[in-house]
Order: structure tokens, then C-alpha cells, then sequence
């Protein structure tokens, strides 16, 4: 089976098992004269089954995916970059800030990075993300799990 349709089946099996979990805990406690449309016991039982073929699909694509992992993490720290540079202040220029002796205190700003320079840098850094996830998207659909 190739990376992303076993990337499929994982997925599939995980919103498999948030149904269970939600049968399993709606059915649990009941009024006895309203018996569950689920029996918790036979869902327990699924989903702990599910659980364990979940953790074994996703060992099997660890294992398919450890060629890439470079790509892989290099792709989280970008996007953990990106989102660090929504944190830096770019003000520049004179402010005026009230005081209590009556003067605003004048404070004049100078930014070392401006907006421009950062944008310019999300603009490469999100090509190199969209060019490492096309490697990432062609591995998958080319690599079979074992």
C-alpha cells in the first residue's frame, strides 16, 4: 500500500475510533428504563482493538516515512519560524507617551527588520515549505508502507 493511501486509512481509522469513544461514553450510565442504543462493553472492546491496529499502522508509515524525516521536521521548524515572526515589532518612528509631569515623554523607534524584509522572508519561507511538501506528497505516492 502506498504512504498516502495508508495516510488515508490512519485517518480513517482515527475518526473511526472518536465514534466509538462517543458511543462508549454516551451508553455507559443509563436510566433502566432507557437502555443505550450502544452496549459500552462491545464498543470498549472495538475501540481497544482499533487503538492497537491505529499504533501499528502508524509504525509501519514511521518506518516508510524514515527516508523523509529531514523534510518532515525541516517543514514543522519553518512553519514554527513563520509563526514566531507574526511576534516581531517592526514600529518605527517618533511616539509620543503621556506622563504625569504634564511632557509627553518622546520615544523614537527604529526598526532593524522592516515589514517589507519580513514579509519578503514569509514569502520564501512559504515557497520552501510548499516545495519540501511536494517531495513529501511525491515520496507518499511512491513509497508502499510494509
Amino acid at each position: 500500500m502506498k504512504i498516502s493511501k495508508a495516510l488515508k486509512l490512519k485517518n480513517s481509522i482515527v475518526k473511526e475510533m472518536s465514534v466509538l469513544r462517543k458511543q462508549v461514553e454516551i451508553s455507559n450510565s443509563y436510566e433502566t428504563r432507557n437502555p443505550p442504543k450502544y452496549n459500552s462493553s462491545e464498543k470498549l472492546t472495538i475501540l481497544t482493538s482499533k487503538t492497537r491496529e491505529l499504533a501499528e499502522h502508524k509504525a509501519k508509515i514511521a518506518r516508510a516515512n524514515r527516508d523523509i524525516y529531514k523534510e518532515m521536521f525541516l517543514i514543522a521548524e519553518l512553519k514554527g519560524l513563520m509563526a514566531s515572526l507574526e511576534n516581531i515589532s517592526t514600529r518605527e518612528g517618533v511616539e509620543l507617551t503621556p506622563s504625569y509631569r504634564g511632557e509627553p515623554i518622546q520615544t523614537t523607534y527604529k526598526a532593524t527588520l522592516d515589514q517589507k524584509d519580513i514579509d519578503t522572508l514569509k514569502n520564501d519561507l512559504t515557497k520552501e515549505i510548499e516545495t519540501l511538501q511536494d517531495q513529501i506528497d511525491e515520496y507518499n505516492a511512491t513509497h508502499s508502507i510494509e
